[in-house]
């Protein structure tokens, strides 16, 4: 049934329009007086409440439509929205009249659906023909909220109908309002509402609520929320050492971080020593000194990173150092150098080399640390001179850049030779005066000969042989130079006879007048060799008077 007419009714005529069922409920209502149609008040009653006032409405056919969701109902008198309450339990709606002066009546109501189940005449769902905006979809950017960021929400209005609308945003931090934005626009328009970083502090909830309204009063209300997460810390800036040789400990320094949330900033220090990244300081202050003695050698790398103890920063670009405990070799020259050996010399060559950059060499002489010269800057030696007779014991050390020492075994050498000396003789021109005046000569150095000495050098018991004075031990033959000078002279005759000497000297025949000087050099036993210038006197005393005779004939 489509029409129901409940003309000519009595006055304050009430019609049963809702029965409480869940749905949406839409009829046209005719009003008039005595047959004719009429302006009056009219109302909408509902059981337990006060009928609520639609106000004047003009003659005609109406449009009238409830909408009822089980705890609240709207109603929209030609598509006007009129009330929307939820302050009492429904069970029916009743449209009535209130005749008064002029007996108004309902002159027709048409039922745009009938149900002959239900008690009275009830409306399916049915849609007003003007629809309410769109969902605006308001959202927050950025995805994740951190205290220093701003936010921003965006919405956008889009009315089935097109028409011409309002978009209201409400953005709220703990259920507090901290911004509204309001605009009127055309369909289909996006539009935004910020709220800047100090609004808000870690853990917070910011909600954006957006409500967009046509022209016709319908309106679509939705909303968002972010919770704001904490900040992390900056990366670090600072980490070192950034690189060199280290032994048995580094010390580690890890600075520079930042926290927008003011929260306390601690710091982790890696390693991968080990292969893969470990921890060497968990929620430190950034200074570490690590303990590096166990380790030999090897390229290890650094890292570090800062944290809150809620969130970590990203770590800071890896840093390689070495790590050397391994001492240097040390090997000594075999084939150059004189080891475990006896020597017939009075001097020693010693070398060490190694398969490491040294830094310093030592050899350990006797007991006593000498240092050695580089012959490269892995290869150290050592020139002892000026040995005595008797036995060395030495050993080598040496150590590399970063201080590891290392040593060789130890080795000896018998030193079995003294020290030669060598004596020089110098030639001196002996000035004499002969027969015939002053001459001048060279003295000849006589070969080395071996002379029988003994302790005291005296000639006074008889010894045959060379006088050694007195009964001793068998003597000892030492080294003796003689210095001699020979003198020839030439006297006048028919037959002039003349020796070689080392210097020559021409005196007259009648008178002559020799001298002779006698040069005696010590051995080591201190023997004066005097007898030699006698021999030589002897001689020449001879060839004087076989010349004499000669020239008497």
């Amino acid at each position: 049934m489509d029409y129901y007419d409940v003309s000519d009714n009595a006055n304050d005529q009430q019609f049963v329009f809702f029965t409480g069922t869940v749905g949406s409920y839409s009829t046209d209502i005719s009003i008039g007086v005595n047959g004719y149609s009429y302006a009056d008040t009219q109302y909408i009653k509902y059981i337990g409440g006060t009928p609520t006032n639609f106000g004047t409405r003009s003659i005609g056919w109406h449009s009238l439509k409830v909408v009822y969701d089980g705890s609240k109902f709207n109603v929209y008198w030609d598509g006007s929205h009129e009330i929307v309450d939820a302050s009492y339990t429904l069970t029916q709606i009743y449209l009535y009249t209130s005749g008064q002066f002029q007996n108004l009546y309902i002159d027709s109501i048409r039922i745009h659906k009938y149900t002959s189940t239900e008690p009275t005449y009830s409306i399916e769902n049915e849609e007003s023909s003007n629809q309410a905006p769109s969902n605006p979809n308001p959202s927050i950017t950025p995805s994740t909220v951190y205290t220093n960021t701003d936010i921003v929400c965006t919405a956008i209005y889009i009315d089935p109908d097109g028409d011409n609308g309002t978009l209201n945003f409400t953005i709220l931090v703990n259920n507090t309002p901290k911004n509204t934005c309001d605009y009127s626009l055309g369909n289909n328009i996006q539009k935004t509402c910020n709220l800047s970083s100090g609004n808000y502090s870690r853990n917070q909830v910011i909600n954006c609520t957006v409500t967009a309204t046509d022209n016709n009063s319908k309106s679509t209300t939705s909303s968002t929320t972010k919770t704001v997460q904490n900040s992390p810390p900056t990366t670090p800036t600072t980490l070192t050492p950034t690189s060199g040789t280290y032994t048995t400990s580094v010390t580690i320094n890890c600075s520079g971080s930042t926290d927008n949330d003011s929260d306390t900033v601690y710091y982790d220090i890696e390693t991968n020593i080990t292969g893969k990244w470990t921890t060497l300081e968990d929620n430190g202050d950034g200074y570490y000194v690590w303990s590096t003695s166990s380790y030999t050698q090897d390229n290890v790398g650094l890292r570090c990173r800062a944290t809150d103890l809620t969130d970590n920063s990203s770590y800071t670009p890896t840093v390689t150092i070495n790590i050397d405990n391994t001492a240097p070799s040390i090997n000594l020259n075999a084939t150059l150098s004189d080891y475990n050996t006896i020597l017939d010399r009075v001097w020693a060559y010693i070398e060490f080399y190694s398969d490491s950059t040294l830094n310093a060499c030592l050899v350990d002489w006797n007991g006593t640390n000498e240092s050695m010269k580089k012959k490269s800057e892995n290869i150290c030696y050592k020139n002892k001179t000026s040995l005595s007779i008797g036995n060395y014991t030495f050993r080598g050390w040496v150590n590399d850049s970063v201080g590891n020492w290392n040593y060789t075994d130890e080795y000896w050498i018998y030193i079995n030779a003294t020290t030669t000396t060598t004596t020089s003789t110098t030639t001196t021109t002996i000035p004499y005066r002969g027969g015939g005046g002053w001459g001048s000569g060279t003295p000849n150095v006589a070969k080395v000969i071996k002379v029988p000495t003994c302790d005291d050098g005296i000639q006074n018991q008889g010894e045959e042989g060379i006088d050694c004075g007195g009964p001793c031990s068998p003597c000892k033959a030492p080294t003796t130079t003689i210095k001699a000078i020979t003198t020839t002279t030439t006297l006048k005759a028919t037959t002039t006879t003349t020796t070689k000497a080392t210097t020559t000297t021409t005196t007259k025949a009648t008178t002559t007048t020799i001298r002779t000087t006698t040069t005696t050099i010590s051995t080591e036993g201190g023997v004066a060799l005097a007898t030699t210038a006698i021999v030589i006197l002897a001689f020449i005393l001879f060839a004087g008077i076989i010349v004499y005779l000669m020239r008497m004939k």
